[in-house]
């Protein structure tokens, strides 16, 4: 069998597991029955939840609000600089074939 096929098959079991055991209609989850593993899946859902600084949400903010106008053009430029010989064709690449981000 074909090594990706397997590794494949094998996080999707994973992730029907994980989702039948957080699931509330299965019945893992109930009220009453508060397991371990709800309780770690909700404390984990709280810490990364109340996790945010004021800088890294202004930042999503501003992200969200000028997009692609001004975050792909600049991930570019830093691709190009920082990203060596592959970094620069991959900048050239994307700015080619994405020429209206540039605009």
């Amino acid at each position: 069998m074909n090594k990706y096929l397997g590794a494949s098959a094998v996080i999707l079991l994973l992730f029907l597991l994980i989702a039948a055991l957080v699931s509330p209609k299965v019945g893992f989850n109930n009220a009453s029955n508060n397991s371990t593993i709800s309780k770690a899946d909700s404390t984990a859902s709280l810490y990364v939840n109340n996790s945010h600084s004021h800088l890294f949400n202004k930042l999503m903010i501003w992200s969200t609000k000028y997009g692609r106008d001004v975050f792909w053009p600049i991930v570019i430029l830093l691709l190009f600089v920082f990203g060596g010989w592959t970094g620069r064709k991959k900048a050239v690449v994307i700015a080619i074939s994405g020429k209206r981000l540039l605009l």
